[in-house]
């Protein structure tokens, strides 16, 4: 019975190439260029910007840049999600003991895929699954992105009606807290800390927010 009430817990980051060369980032640049939500224009557009114009060059200058972080173990991205979801897990099994919670990676782009691990969740007899996108803030690019495709995926393993979706945190009080103990060590004498993120097109964010009252001025 215990097994039977399994949660899944479905950590999702947006993906990495299988390899730092050309052909592995085409293919990868391919799958996550090809969604309607990152370049939000009509199919046969898209499939030209995408297959004639961006791919076959970027591929060669993305590769090198991957092969200039490339780690021992992989992709620095799925590495690092990797020791995330372990810790997760960890502290899941410490607040619940019993193996209630099963933590599985999912990449919206690339390996390991969404289906797989959807699939895994379902083999270890989850009832019901939180799908976790590691990303702070909403955007249609990536959070819509991959809620919707675990959306399509889960009917087929009977989690349609079962999914906890975490759509946004960028103002949970922890998860601030934990930017701030993890930047503290690092300040030393500075007086100022510089912080940089990846940006979205401005007609993407009127989409979604006219108002632009989440964007900060």
């Amino acid at each position: 019975m215990a097994e039977q009430n399994k949660i899944g817990v479905l950590v999702i980051n947006l993906g990495t190439p299988e390899s730092p060369e050309p052909t592995a980032v085409g293919s990868y640049l391919r799958e996550f260029l090809m969604d309607k939500w990152v370049i939000d224009l009509p199919w046969p557009l898209r499939w030209f910007l995408v297959n004639v114009l961006i791919v076959p060059k970027r591929k060669f200058a993305s590769a090198k840049n991957y092969q200039k972080i490339w780690t021992d173990k992989g992709s620095p991205l799925l590495v690092l999600t990797s020791k995330f979801s372990r810790a997760l897990q960890q502290q899941l099994k410490s607040d619940s003991p019993g193996d209630r919670y099963v933590v599985a990676i999912g990449m919206r782009y690339g390996k390991p895929s969404l289906q797989e691990a959807l699939e895994h969740l379902k083999d270890q007899n989850c009832e019901r699954v939180i799908v976790l996108p590691l990303y702070p803030q909403y955007a249609e690019s990536t959070t819509r992105s991959s809620l919707e495709r675990v959306q399509e995926l889960a009917a087929n393993f009977g989690f349609k009606q079962r999914l906890v979706e975490v759509k946004s945190f960028y103002a949970h009080t922890q998860y601030l807290s934990s930017l701030a103990s993890s930047a503290h060590d690092y300040l030393g004498e500075f007086d100022h800390l510089l912080m940089s993120f990846h940006g979205l097109p401005e007609r993407q964010v009127k989409k979604v927010d006219p108002l632009h009252n989440s964007c900060l001025k």
